[in-house]
């Protein structure tokens, strides 16, 4: 307990400082970035992976949360519970546990869920962010079956002073408010962003799993319902303060707090009335890292230490004639944790460097319902070693040997290899072959372990292996670059974790022997400029087959060899993005094909959620007056009105708008 009140005191004290964000690049222009610049060919990366999410797509999703992002712009796909609330990633067709996330190093997966709601993570607050696809995840860490996402803040060296506000207004009573402001010079800066968000989300929409029958027509006739408490809202603040000595050495400390506050609405087909119970979920979250970094010409050394605190409380109350809302539900959660994280580079020559890090984490988590009195209080103790050897050869073949091996509460993990290559078939095309072959681990989560009911004590640890293969490439064509790149992925992992229903009542978590998931990942980027004209183009396309072999007899006949629940075995997205002097318009599409909701796929059950096609579209004007820059923007989503589910018996809005308006103050 010591330990949280030290924490609470750090945090009172960073949470009163008031400095700023550099937001340097405008919210409209649409610049043509080589993104490969010096890094296409390095040692460090050879055999991975790696995806960065262009400043194009960062500043056109601003207000959005980091979910769209993803769902709209990368291969990893989102489960979504509706507008506002839970969403989750799959990568490569991996459960949400599976893909670890890291905020400036720090690994932000809930110990106690083992996942991360990226529907409470602004794109607004996030200077960079990018993908390590599959086993490319485990130079930051393990249990990244999927993969890992690296979310970073960055300071931005030189004299400024910069005030921005940010409002944005749209459909279903939604308001969207950022602030930020900054101040520094080649030695110090400092970065403030403040952001509130809230919406009535009381978007109408056609009830299919409710139905009537026409008497003369014999046609069924569905009802327009409303969403009904629905509402959200967050609120948050990020702090940054960069220091750079004389000798090299740059110190930073991040804050980053938030509270959140979602009522839950019914499914689609529930018959009560909604005023008959009331369902929320309310958040807070807590977040400092502090970190030194020393370059040298031939080393380098990084130190990191985080604290990170999480508060949940979850409320299901029905309404009882004569006695008003009784508790059916009344849940309680507590996290915190302590991370701590050093990493050394070596560089022996121009063609031979070792990486060595270490990493403890500290976990300590209780969770109660005060209605079923269930719950649990338990800690967890991580310890993990790093080692990556790179060597290139010749200057046209790079290799990366990684090996991680952890110790979790005493218990020696498995080793997690990796060796990778990359080797330059044609240098002045930048065509590049990569490829791996590494293991995995991942341990069961808290909740797995130990969650009344239905927690499994002798649940083993998933582990298997991976391999890939892919090509990359540029091509520059006078002021046109394109960028393709393609990659085909195969993982083997025994053991899965997966919740079923026990028949008991409640569910529970069960290892089935084996799942493989496989398929291909492809995308291009497209840039072009003449004049005042620029062109950008992002793509992609996934094709994922995430298979169940369990063991027959205990699973089931039906589902072995059949697609995991809700993972697409298409998907893919789409952006135009085209700007002129101070106009500039973007067109975003999103598609998915159908998701059984039924591990045995069965068609003749009402199973699957049917395939749709997303469309956005945006407009975007900049203003000078005086001293003052604006940016105006018009926001269309669903186009089309695409009436689509995420989730099964979870409605989604139709056609809705967003106008935006940011104005820089100095």
């Amino acid at each position: 307990m010591s330990c949280r009140i030290a924490f609470f005191l750090l945090f009172f004290v960073i949470s009163h400082m008031s400095f700023g964000q550099n937001m340097s690049d405008s919210i409209i222009s649409l610049p043509v970035a080589n993104i490969f610049g010096n890094k296409i060919f390095l040692p460090e990366e050879a055999g991975m992976k790696t995806t960065r999410v262009d400043t194009v797509i960062m500043m056109d999703k601003i207000t959005r949360d980091l979910s769209d992002l993803l769902a709209e712009n990368t291969h990893v796909f989102i489960k979504d519970y509706g507008r506002g609330a839970l969403a989750t990633a799959s990568f490569r067709g991996t459960a949400p546990s599976h893909t670890q996330v890291y905020w400036n190093g720090m690994n932000i997966n809930s110990p106690m869920l083992g996942m991360v709601d990226f529907s409470l993570i602004p794109v607004y607050i996030l200077d960079d962010v990018s993908l390590h696809h599959g086993t490319a995840s485990i130079a930051d860490g393990s249990g990244g079956l999927g993969g890992s996402i690296n979310l970073q803040n960055t300071p931005q060296w030189g004299k400024n002073v910069d005030l921005r506000f940010l409002q944005g207004v749209g459909s279903f009573s939604t308001i969207e408010d950022f602030l930020s402001f900054s101040v520094g010079n080649d030695n110090f800066q400092s970065k403030s962003r403040a952001y509130w968000s809230y919406s009535k989300n009381d978007y109408t929409f056609l009830n299919k799993y409710k139905f009537d029958i026409d008497p003369e027509t014999g046609d069924f006739v569905y009802p327009v319902d409303t969403n009904k408490n629905a509402e959200y809202q967050k609120l948050g603040f990020l702090q940054e303060l960069y220091y750079r000595s004389g000798s090299g050495a740059v110190w930073s400390a991040k804050y980053w707090g938030q509270r959140s506050e979602r009522e839950m609405p019914g499914v689609a087909s529930y018959e009560g009335l909604e005023a008959s119970r009331r369902n929320n979920l309310s958040e807070e979250n807590h977040k400092i890292i502090l970190n030194r970094t020393i370059t040298k010409s031939g080393y380098s050394l990084a130190l990191q230490s985080g604290l990170r605190y999480h508060y949940m409380n979850y409320y299901l109350k029905n309404y009882i004639p004569g006695y008003g809302y009784r508790n059916s539900v009344f849940s309680n959660s507590e996290e915190f944790s302590v991370l701590n994280k050093a990493d050394f580079v070596l560089k022996l020559s121009n063609s031979l460097s070792v990486n060595a890090s270490l990493s403890y984490n500290y976990y300590d988590v209780s969770t109660a319902d005060t209605v079923s009195d269930a719950g649990y209080d338990t800690i967890r103790n991580d310890l993990s070693l790093y080692l990556s050897i790179r060597k290139q050869f010749f200057n046209v073949v790079n290799t990366n040997f990684m090996l991680r091996q952890g110790i979790v509460d005493g218990e020696v993990t498995p080793v997690t290899p990796f060796f990778g290559f990359d080797i330059m078939l044609n240098d002045a095309r930048h065509i590049i072959l990569k490829g791996n072959v590494a293991g995995n681990f991942h341990q069961p989560t808290l909740n797995d372990l130990y969650w009344l009911p239905g927690g499994n004590p002798d649940l083993l640890p998933e582990k298997g292996f991976s391999t890939e293969l892919g090509a990359e490439a540029l091509f520059q064509v006078s002021e046109c670059q394109i960028i393709p790149d393609i990659t085909i992925f195969y993982s083997d992992i025994d053991d899965w974790i997966i919740w079923t229903y026990s028949g008991k009542g409640y569910w529970n978590p069960m290892n089935i022997k084996r799942v493989v998931s496989k398929g291909m990942e492809a995308s291009v980027d497209i840039k072009w400029e003449c004049g005042n004209l620029k062109f950008v183009s992002i793509a992609t396309y996934s094709f994922t087959q995430a298979l169940n072999y369990g063991d027959p007899l205990v699973w089931g006949d039906q589902a072995y060899g059949k697609q995991l629940v809700y993972i697409p075995v298409h998907s893919g997205n789409l952006m135009f993005g085209v700007s002129w002097k101070k106009w500039s318009a973007t067109w975003q599409h999103n598609s998915y094909s159908k998701r059984f909701t039924t591990s045995s796929n069965d068609l003749t059950r009402r199973a699957s959620v049917y395939p749709y096609f997303m469309n956005d579209l945006k407009l975007g004007r900049d203003f000078s007056f005086r001293s003052i820059e604006m940016s105006a923007e018009l926001k269309v989503n669903n186009l089309f009105d695409e009436t689509y589910h995420s989730v099964l018996i979870q409605p989604m809005p139709g056609i809705n708008v967003m106008f935006q308006l940011m104005i820089d103050l100095l």
